[in-house]
Order: structure tokens, then sequence, then C-alpha cells
């Protein structure tokens, strides 16, 4: 059987929570059905829906995930030439973008972006049990961090002192 190949054209037309397709590393996955399922979140999943993940995706997972849902989820390659110049590209990465920093481009979200390992209100995500009081705790630590602790932290590194 052969295996069909769709232009990144013809995948950016699938990024509906109804039709949701995503490029991974030249191959194409319909995860319409599976982003309800995401550990990560429907939100995420759909973000990137109609694109090629590739970056995104190989920060935040194993091999394994794809050889796990490959069979379930594939529906095709992107074309060949596409293929390779992202092959290209990819060899031509500065060493200094593989670092463990803020990898997000994306202005609608604050910080890595790791499922369950960010608060949720980063990603979006609502809770019922993330409320008021909850935000005005967030800001309280947060000004107390930046008045107290952070203009004072390397006053304390360099007289090796303790607070």
């Amino acid at each position: 059987m052969a295996t069909a190949v769709y232009s990144l054209h013809e995948v950016r037309t699938h990024k509906t929570p109804d039709d949701a397709w995503v490029v991974v590393d030249g191959n194409i996955y319909n995860v319409t059905k599976f982003a309800r399922l995401h550990p990560g979140g429907r939100k995420i999943l759909l973000d990137y829906a109609g694109t090629d993940a590739s970056k995104e995706f190989n920060y935040f997972h194993n091999r394994r995930v794809l050889e796990k849902y490959h069979k379930k989820l594939f529906i095709g390659h992107l074309q060949e030439d596409l293929e390779k110049k992202a092959r290209r590209r990819d060899r031509q990465r500065p060493e200094h973008q593989n670092q463990a920093t803020t990898t997000n481009e994306n202005p609608r979200y604050y910080g890595e972006m790791v499922p369950y390992g960010d608060s949720t209100w980063y990603q979006g995500w609502r809770s019922p049990y993330y409320n008021h009081s909850h935000h005005k705790f967030r800001v309280a630590m947060r000004t107390f961090v930046e008045q107290e602790l952070v203009p004072n932290s390397s006053k304390w590194v360099e007289n090796q002192e303790v607070p």
C-alpha cells in the first residue's frame, strides 16, 4: 500500500478541533481524536495543528511516544523536498538553541509549557481550584521576591551569608 504524500500547504488547512493534523519529523499525524486524550491537554495540541511541530514535539517527548502512536495516528509524509529542507535546517541549528532555556516562542503562553511541570494557569487551563486568593498570593510572593530577595541575593553570595 502506497503512503500518502501531502504538501505543507495541505497540512495547514487541517487546523480545527474537528480536523487537526500535525507534522513531526516529516510524518503527518491526524490528532483530531487523540487531542482529547493528550496528557498535556487538548489546547496545546490544537495550537500546533496544521503546522510542523517537530521542534516542539522533540523537545518535550521521547522517541518512544511516536513509536507507540505512529500506527494509529500516521496518515502520510510531507513532500520529500520539504523533508530535506527540514533535515538541513536541523543540522545547521546553533548549539546554544539546544540548551534548556525558555523555548516557547508563542507570546500567548508563559513558562516552558511542560505538561504538569508548569502551573496550569501558565498554559491557559482553567481550574476550579485556582481562584482569586491564589492569584493574590502569587502576586504577593512575586512582589516579595522581587523587592526583598533579588536585590540582596548578590550581596549575600559575595559575603557568603545566609539571610
